[in-house]
């Protein structure tokens, strides 16, 4: 693309930033994590830098570190983020979080400090500098003021970048300085609210929740996708403790929507079946809809979930086929794996 058209795409992007601010849009709003999370903490950074190196003629991002402080008392440092190359290789983890436990958070964990890492699963670029983005954590490290972190929003960000992406000397580091908001989500201890047709009987209360990340797998009949299978891994909270697995058998003669399947290994072994009896409701046009199933058997001793009754998907992101090929021209037979997320609410 011409260095015209360029600047011309970016002026753009800037008057779409500024007129969805203007009316009350940011993009705040548009890179919010699913329903069922709340916000927990903001942040801002001080002292912060991003360290490039010189590698086959480009700008490579090698490390960066800030401390983190609050956005009420800016006087006081309450944590640090990092990132390395070496430790991130992934080029979606965008580094570490640490924050700082309160005394009582210190006593009970164990710990001074709680950490999160995370990833990118939602980015908008802005004009010159680090693009706002929308992160999901991946992984903890120790109890306390991160513990129940689900997502992470950088917001507000500022300079980061080189001014220009390309080098002339092998080796060459290059210090940015930057600036970034950082808001982060817990995962909600109660359900959101559902659509009516998805509302389980008053008689029944919440007694667990599971976050599930998988593929959707579907298959091209000729016409159209057809879902084939799904497959999750359950935690408690993003990035948290494996719990066990989820699937979707396929469907069988008679089957509206297929069988579910919820397999428990931490920390007693149980499984879950459960149909669903009612069409889903689909609250995104990009993400798969909200359901409820009824348990139809289980098995094992949890006794939080021996006297199941329904299990409700929700705050599901993605899992959803693009009506165009991922490699182009549709074929009958092609297979296409789509990414997902969502919380399991157990219902006894």
């Amino acid at each position: 693309m011409k260095r015209g058209s360029l600047m011309l795409l970016g002026l753009l992007q800037a008057a779409l930033v500024l007129s969805l601010i203007q009316h009350g849009h940011g993009w705040d709003e548009y890179l919010k994590p699913p329903a069922g999370n709340s916000p927990h903490m903001r942040v801002k950074t001080s002292n912060g830098h991003h360290s490039y190196k010189c590698s086959c003629e480009k700008w490579e991002l090698t490390a960066a570190s800030a401390d983190l402080l609050s956005t009420v008392d800016s006087k006081t440092i309450i944590g640090a983020y990092s990132f390395s190359r070496n430790s991130n290789s992934n080029s979606k983890h965008q580094g570490t979080w640490t924050l700082f436990n309160n005394p009582a958070d210190a006593i009970e964990s164990g710990a001074r400090v709680s950490a999160v890492t995370a990833k990118v699963i939602l980015s908008y670029p802005i004009p010159g500098g680090l693009s706002e983005a929308l992160l999901q954590v991946t992984s903890h490290h120790f109890e306390g003021q991160s513990g129940l972190v689900s997502y992470i929003q950088r917001l507000k960000p500022q300079g980061g970048v080189p001014m220009t992406s390309s080098c002339q000397r092998p080796h060459e580091v290059l210090k940015v300085p930057f600036y970034a908001e950082y808001q982060f989500w817990r995962q909600d201890v109660v359900p959101p609210s559902v659509p009516y047709s998805l509302v389980v009987p008053s008689s029944v209360k919440p007694v667990q929740s599971l976050f599930g990340e998988g593929e959707v797998l579907y298959l091209f009949n000729g016409e159209s996708w057809e879902q084939r299978y799904a497959f999750a891994k359950l935690y408690d909270v993003p990035g948290g403790k494996k719990l066990g697995s989820y699937y979707i058998k396929a469907r069988g003669a008679g089957e509206s929507y297929g069988t579910h399947f919820w397999d428990l290994s931490n920390p007693n072994g149980v499984q879950v079946v459960g149909r669903v009896t009612m069409p889903p409701v689909s609250v995104s046009n990009s993400s798969l809809p909200w359901l409820t199933t009824t348990i139809t058997a289980h098995t094992g001793s949890n006794s939080l979930l021996k006297n199941a009754k329904a299990v409700q998907m929700l705050s599901t992101r993605g899992g959803l086929p693009n009506k165009k090929s991922p490699r182009g021209k549709l074929s009958r037979g092609q297979l296409w794996r789509v990414p997902f997320t969502a919380v399991f609410w157990f219902y006894g």
